[in-house]
C-alpha cells in the first residue's frame, strides 16, 4: 500500500530532473575566446632574479649538507629565529657565491629589522 502511493511521486520527480533546462529566449550567443586571444600577464619594471637580469648565476650542487642547512635556517626563519637565519644565508651565500641566497639574506635582514 505504501509503495502504491510513493512511487508515482519518486517516478515524477526523475522525469523532472531529467529533463533539459529551456534555452534562454534573445540571449546573443558567446564565442568562445582562445589562449591567443588572452594577453599574457604584465612583465615587472624590475627584474626579479638574476638570470632576468642576464647575470650568470653559479652553478651550484645541491648537496645534502646544503639543502639541510638551507631548509634548517628557513624553519628557523619561520619560528621567528630571524638572526640564526640571516647568519646561514650569509656563510651559505658567500660559501657558493649565489646572489640568490644573499637576496634571502637581505630579505631576512630586512624582515628582523638589522
Amino acid at each position: 500500500m505504501i509503495r502504491s502511493l510513493l512511487l508515482p511521486p519518486a517516478a515524477f520527480l526523475l522525469i523532472g530532473c531529467a529533463s533539459a533546462a529551456p534555452p534562454m529566449l534573445n540571449a546573443p550567443p558567446v564565442p568562445p575566446v582562445t589562449l591567443s586571444q588572452v594577453a599574457p600577464p604584465p612583465k615587472p619594471a624590475v627584474p626579479d632574479t638574476a638570470s632576468e637580469r642576464g647575470d650568470p648565476v653559479p652553478d651550484v650542487n645541491l648537496s645534502g649538507a646544503l639543502l639541510y642547512q638551507l631548509m634548517a635556517a628557513e624553519v628557523a626563519a619561520q619560528r621567528g629565529e630571524l638572526g640564526s637565519a640571516f647568519a646561514v644565508y650569509m656563510k651559505l651565500a658567500r660559501e657558493t657565491r649565489d646572489p640568490r641566497l644573499a637576496r634571502r639574506a637581505a630579505e631576512l635582514a630586512l624582515q628582523g629589522r638589522a
